[in-house]
């Protein structure tokens, strides 16, 4: 039998107990056999001769679980590098530096998928308008996090990207309340447009959020910064 082929990680783990041998066994499982070491004189003695102690003790594991645990030892960024999942409290978790960024995407994506979806009669009235606000939301948050202020005049420029997207957040919703009340009229144009407008509602006040709260952040953190 050929030897079964591991990740060094998974070796690593393996080479705990230096005399285990690993067999391919079919379908994806590994054969562990780990000889049992010799009896001492004492027991021996003890042992009665019609009962002789086994040769091996062996064990059976799949493989995958191997490479399971290989794979949560070594982590995402590749061999070598060990990476631990920690748990936090919900109640302690805080907003992520780039969440407004993350949920901006995800509204210009969401928006995309549904435009998509919208009559062609309407393209030039309505369905190219609510995607060049949707972009212009995600275009400012993003323009905003590569601002890193070193003084008081870049401050002021990440904070006029932020209020654009905010600007721009606001005047989506309007079109999109004017989509909702033309599509309603014949509500075959749209299959979902009640689920579709949920979840633009959804991440819109999401994102006006976050956004409020970077720039009171961004008041704090920044308001010793030289003119």
């Amino acid at each position: 039998m050929k030897p079964t082929r591991f990740s060094p990680i998974t070796r690593a783990v393996l080479k705990t107990s230096r005399t285990a041998q690993v067999l391919r066994v079919g379908g994806g499982s590994a054969h562990l056999v780990w000889p049992t070491p010799a009896p001492s004189a004492v027991s021996t003695a003890a042992a009665a001769p019609s009962t002789p102690a086994p040769a091996t003790r062996t064990v059976f594991a799949s493989a995958s679980v191997f490479n399971l645990l290989s794979e949560r030892i070594r982590g995402p960024r590749g061999p070598g590098k060990r990476s631990f999942a920690m748990s936090v409290y919900k109640s302690k978790r805080g907003e992520s530096s780039a969440q407004f960024v993350e949920t901006a995407r995800k509204l210009e994506v969401h928006t995309l998928a549904q435009c998509l979806k919208i009559p062609k009669r309407y393209t030039f009235f309505l369905s190219t308008e609510i995607m060049r606000l949707a972009s212009e939301v995600y275009n400012n948050v993003k323009s905003a996090n590569s601002i890193f202020p070193s003084n008081q005049h870049e401050v002021q420029m990440r904070r006029d990207k932020l209020t654009e997207a905010n600007n721009a957040l606001q005047c989506l919703v309007g079109k999109l309340g004017l989509l909702g009340d033309v599509l309603r009229k014949n509500p075959s144009q749209f299959k979902g447009l009640d689920n579709a407008l949920e979840t633009w509602g959804n991440l819109i006040a999401e994102e006006a959020k976050l956004i409020s709260g970077v720039k009171k952040s961004d008041k704090q953190r920044y308001k010793d910064l030289p003119l």
